[in-house]
């Protein structure tokens, strides 16, 4: 399906559309690397700035192999015209074209000439020690556990002359920089005393003296401000931080290993591009080898992986053989409603299969 145009769209960028990608499945001749090349070369004069250039620039050299040097490039000296003249020819690069030799040279001459003008740093081995992470949670620990040994004694001081003394432990531990990772030995420290102000509370002669000074009433609240502190760390241990969120990866990463037919010799038919299937809900292929269509359905949206289509429903998803050839093009077409077209062919339904070759056409994908 032809991509949406929005208001305001020139008519200079409907007609670009996306960034081309190198296609591993074209055979490779000079006529199509020149194509390519003049047509990325247009694109990126039309949709990149100077920064655009530059960044395709750093981006070669950071996926080279020989990663010893690398350019460090300020803010106010990174619009050298050097970035202009090869960042459309790294891109390329990067993006899997196999580019001439004359133009690897050139590229390679122009990064001679950055070096030139910027700092080469060499990579220097680290002098210092590496922080045992164990250690530092221990040490970290060790100092909170000594702020809330002075909270305690603020209390029991405050408890001994009938002062009162309101306290939050689970705002107040989060506020000095409790951590769950911390909680386990901040537990560890405080459940002993408070089994032995139960003990003592429970008629323990011996531990009954050593708490004398505050009678049985004011042990009782000691031990319940024990309490409080072993309750608050178990909610902020309950409290971990939530999963990081998965990155969102490009349609161009995500179809880059995608196998399929471009075209077929035989009924001139394309392929669409391969990145319409990302987030479709409909996507409709034929194998010119098996002569069978498969219509995969989806509600939350397809996607790829290497070579196969995932997220697709099974139950709605299916594949049919098709006996004459004008189906094909029936379902090349522009239809509202396609899985009607598709289960107007007269052919028993089979399960379909997810992985994709390159003997597979990519017909159409909608996104409903």
């Amino acid at each position: 399906m032809a991509k949406r145009i929005q208001k305001g769209d020139s008519v200079e960028s409907i007609v670009m559309g996306d960034e081309p990608l190198w296609n591993t499945n074209i055979p490779l001749t000079d006529e199509y690397l020149s194509a390519y090349i003049i047509k990325h070369t247009n694109w990126c004069n039309y949709h990149w700035d100077q920064k655009n250039y530059r960044k395709a620039v750093l981006e070669y050299l950071k996926n080279k192999k020989n990663k010893n040097q690398f350019i460090t490039i300020s803010k106010k000296n990174g619009d050298n015209f050097a970035f202009r003249e090869i960042g459309n020819y790294c891109r390329m690069l990067s993006l899997g074209c196999p580019l001439t030799e004359k133009i690897i040279s050139y590229i390679d001459s122009k990064l001679k000439d950055l070096k030139s003008t910027y700092d080469v740093v060499e990579p220097e081995e680290s002098t210092t020690e590496k922080v045992d992470i164990q250690q530092r949670i221990k040490d970290k620990t060790k100092d909170l556990i000594d702020t809330i040994e002075e909270k305690v004694d603020h209390f029991v001081q405050a408890l001994s002359v009938d002062r009162p003394y309101s306290f939050d432990a689970v705002s107040w531990l989060t506020g000095i920089g409790v951590k769950p990772v911390h909680t386990k030995e901040i537990i560890k420290l405080f459940t002993p005393r408070k089994e032995e102000l139960e003990k003592a509370l429970n008629g323990d002669k011996e531990l009954m003296e050593g708490y004398a000074f505050l009678g049985k009433a004011k042990t009782r609240k000691y031990m319940e401000f024990n309490v409080g502190i072993i309750n608050a760390c178990n909610t902020i241990a309950e409290n971990k931080r939530k999963p990081r969120k998965k990155k969102k990866i490009s349609p161009e990463k995500l179809v880059s290993k995608l196998k399929y037919m471009v075209e077929d010799p035989t009924t001139k038919i394309k392929s669409i591009d391969p990145r319409k299937i990302i987030s479709a809900n409909i996507l409709l292929t034929y194998n010119t080898k098996t002569k069978k269509a498969c219509l995969f359905s989806s509600k939350s949206g397809l996607s790829i992986k290497g070579s196969s289509i995932i997220g697709f429903d099974e139950t709605d998803s299916s594949s049919k053989s098709l006996r004459k050839e004008s189906y094909i093009f029936n379902l090349t077409k522009q239809h509202k409603d396609v899985s009607s077209v598709y289960k107007s062919v007269k052919s028993k339904e089979k399960p379909v299969k997810s992985r994709i070759n390159n003997d597979v056409l990519l017909l159409q994908a909608i996104k409903l």
